[in-house]
């Protein structure tokens, strides 16, 4: 394997001399051991660049139960999130096993430079493997966009999923442009993401029945935020203090640029996920304004977040203060929904001594679970994260306990006394062992609840008054390799 990186970095650093990039090119197998960060640039010498091909393979394997484990569906139905034009399901009782296997595929390659009058420069790429699971030709479900491909085949699949430039220098600050984190997601403070799998935000709840799971709904940690394109500009740090500014026209990524549809931040119906888009229509991905069933998705938004670091009596503090708001589309029919732009405040703060941290994560305002915007007259959601973590050698642990409580589907204000808005509470607990440089395994725990009176969680057809409290819980042990 080695042999093989090292081999095509050299290749990638010939054809970038080729093209003149830089005076001299080093090629480095890049240090993704634990405790590093692969979205970190690096720091080569003046008149050089520097390749880099880093990586990250993770099996899983786990035993869970949740409340979509076994549905009966009394009547052939159209499950809801589905493509259109999707087969309806045929009547009858659907079982899942309770256990649980899969095994991803991430990679790093990276370029980074210094030209001769200091100028930082460089690129970046985050690649995946496919993470859908469920089949686009079986006529059960299809959340793919109508794809025929089969789920054996998509899990092959590899997809970019950031992908960005930067310019800057140390007394200027960064700036970066693409498919990137926002200053939301690089200064998020206290969410407790740094043992296991990364608690409800890792890649083991991708197990559970994926509308029995409790919505992770910090926002800078999800593909919502950091798989759109944007411009973000990061400050130099100066006496422990830093901030960050970044803007997105639209929530679509570079991918879909030039307007096909988009199913970011979308509420369309009776649109498959990969309609073209031959003139300004509800599906085009650059839509400013639209009929009441484009109103939801959000546009110019603009991300604002500061962050502190320092060290007092060998006390280590970080603490976090940001803002996230944006337009929408609007409404152009009368008497359509009308909603909110993103108007959310957010504020993180953790403590560390002799390896135990503790802290939290506070969200408030204009924001309907992690991204969707709020109807006008909806309550505003609240959502709140207490944790802590030991580390101690090679071992870390941890444990995180969260809610979220939001309008949901229960509309503006007077709320319906048949619905009432949306609570959702996620447990996380386990640790994190190195047994080499770059060689972890990891046991995770996680125990998750939903409830919203009136609305059928599930949304598998059965009636409005069941399903109205789901639960989903599993304990896992995975194993990874990062070079």
């Amino acid at each position: 394997m080695r042999k093989l990186l090292l081999a095509t970095t050299a290749a990638i650093v010939v054809s970038l001399g080729g093209a003149g990039i830089a005076q001299a090119q080093v090629s480095t197998i890049p240090t993704l051991l634990p405790g590093t960060n692969p979205f970190a640039a690096a720091t080569p010498a003046p008149g050089t660049v520097i390749v880099r091909l880093g990586g990250f393979v993770r099996a899983t394997i786990g035993y869970l139960g949740d409340s979509g484990d076994k549905t009966t569906v009394p009547t052939s139905t159209t499950a809801s999130g589905t493509a259109s034009g999707t087969t309806a399901i045929p009547a009858g009782t659907y079982k899942q096993s309770n256990l649980y296997e899969a095994a991803e595929i991430y990679l790093y390659p990276s370029v980074d430079g210094v030209a001769a009058n200091g100028l930082q420069y460089g690129a970046f790429i985050e690649i995946r493997t496919e993470n859908y699971q469920t089949p686009g030709n079986s006529g059960l479900v299809a959340n793919s966009g109508g794809s025929s491909i089969s789920a054996s085949d998509r899990a092959q699949y590899l997809y970019a999923r950031r992908y960005y430039t930067y310019l800057g220098a140390p007394s200027v600050g960064t700036f970066r442009f693409g498919t990137t984190d926002g200053p939301t997601g690089l200064f998020e403070t206290g969410t407790f993401e740094g043992f296991n799998d990364g608690g409800w935000n890792g890649e083991v709840p991708d197990g559970f029945s994926g509308n029995t799971t409790p919505v992770f709904p910090f926002v800078g940690g999800t593909g919502a935020e950091y798989a759109t394109n944007k411009i973000v500009y990061l400050s130099p740090q100066f006496s422990g203090f830093e901030f960050g500014l970044s803007y997105e026209p639209n929530a679509v990524s570079n991918s879909y640029d030039g307007g096909n549809s988009i199913g970011l931040n979308s509420t369309l119906t009776g649109l498959a996920g990969s309609s073209p888009c031959g003139y300004a229509s509800p599906g085009c991905g650059r839509l400013s304004s639209g009929g009441a069933g484009t109103a939801a998705r959000r546009i110019n938004t603009v991300e604002f977040d500061s962050r502190y670091r320092g060290t007092f009596g060998g006390v280590g503090i970080v603490a976090e203060a940001g803002w996230w708001g944006s337009q929408h589309e609007g409404v152009a029919t009368t008497g359509g929904t009308r909603y909110h732009g993103l108007d959310v405040g957010q504020f993180g703060f953790t403590a560390s001594y002799a390896g135990f941290t503790t802290g939290g994560h506070l969200m408030y305002g204009e924001y309907n679970t992690s991204d969707n915007l709020n109807i006008v007259g909806a309550v505003p959601s609240t959502t709140w994260i207490a944790g802590a973590q030991y580390v101690t050698g090679p071992l870390v642990v941890g444990a995180s306990y969260y809610v979220y409580d939001g309008a949901g589907a229960s509309g503006a204000a007077p709320i319906s006394p048949s619905i009432k808005r949306e609570r959702s509470v996620g447990i996380a607990a386990g640790g994190t062992y190195t047994l080499a440089p770059g060689v972890s395994a990891f046991l995770s725990y996680l125990y998750g609840t939903n409830h919203e009176l009136g609305v059928n969680i599930l949304g598998d057809g059965e009636a409005a008054n069941t399903h109205n409290n789901t639960k989903a819980q599993g304990l896992f042990l995975g194993t990874g390799v990062r070079w």
